[in-house]
């Protein structure tokens, strides 16, 4: 297997140049998949990062091939996992009724690709651990705390996100009116 860690990308570059840098620091090889629409824009600002030194070394961007089986995206010739890890950080997941949602309810449906195939392929593979990282409910991950967050979370019965992760950290205000928490599942 290859030391490398897949990031899957949507909105919150701050997070994400902290992760390739410490990813980085640790020497792990580090790709970052995005949208067809986001990719130029993510290349642009992994280019920003590496070039005032936020980031140790370039990294390379890829997009979800619609045209290839999600087995092809992740997996070699050999069948040997191409990643260790998959993280989705704030990236929106599918719902339970097959669509994309905001965390406000609006549909995005035609604005992502289906990346979730390549977090629930690799969840059948013990060697590729998935992790998701969100705050609204919607994000892929999210499917772990499914039950939750259509419970607690605005609008959850309709944008809860039914991928699940191996690890999730679910991070706002969902317990407390006052104070910022982090949980781990």
């Amino acid at each position: 297997m290859k030391a490398g860690f897949q990031v899957i990308v949507q909105f919150c570059f701050a997070g994400i140049m902290s992760l390739l840098s410490v990813l980085q620091i640790l020497g792990k090889n580090v790709t970052v998949i995005a949208d067809d629409s986001k990719v130029s824009l993510t290349q642009s600002i992994i280019g920003k990062a590496f070039a005032s030194g936020v980031i140790a070394e370039n990294v390379r961007v890829i997009t979800y091939e619609k045209q290839r089986s999600a087995e092809e995206q992740l997996f070699d010739e050999s069948g040997c996992p191409l990643y260790d890890v998959i993280l989705a950080s704030e990236r929106v997941g599918r719902a339970s009724d097959g669509n994309y949602y905001s965390c406000k309810g609006m549909k995005l449906s035609e604005r992502v690709s289906p990346i979730d195939d390549l977090f629930l392929l690799a969840q059948k593979h013990a060697e590729v651990v998935t992790i998701g990282i969100g705050d609204g409910g919607n994000e892929m991950g999210m499917g772990k705390a499914f039950e939750n967050v259509q419970k607690h979370i605005f609008k959850g019965k309709l944008v809860a996100c039914a991928t699940p992760a191996d690890l999730l950290i679910a991070t706002g205000k969902w317990l407390s009116r006052r104070d910022f928490i982090v949980i781990v599942w």
